[in-house]
Parts: structure tokens; sequence; C-alpha cells
């Protein structure tokens, strides 16, 4: 069950700084970009390995 909320907890971080860059106005160049899509990659990675884990016991 904590392993679930961790992931869950990854997710939420993840997409309120997307969400949080957005409204700002930073989306708009590409280095920037770039960086969250490979953090928001990377938090989906280790989100569904959570999960995964947590299915197992």
């Amino acid at each position: 069950m904590r392993l679930m909320g961790l992931a869950m907890v990854v997710l939420v971080l993840a997409l309120g700084g997307a969400t949080a860059l957005e409204v700002a106005g930073l989306e708009r160049s590409i280095w920037l970009l770039g960086l969250v899509g490979g953090v928001g990659g990377l938090a989906g990675g280790v989100a569904a390995d959570l999960l995964s884990r947590a299915a197992r016991g």
C-alpha cells in the first residue's frame, strides 16, 4: 500500500510541476520542453516500477 501511495505522489509532483511551468509561460522554450518531457518520462517509469512492485506484494 505504501508503494502505491508513493507512486501517486510521484505522478502528482510531475503533473503539478508541468502545470506550474505552463502557467508561468515557460513551456515555449524548446530546451525546457525537452527537460520537462524527460523528467515526466522518468517520473512515469518510476511510478510504473513502484506500482509493479506493489502488485507483486
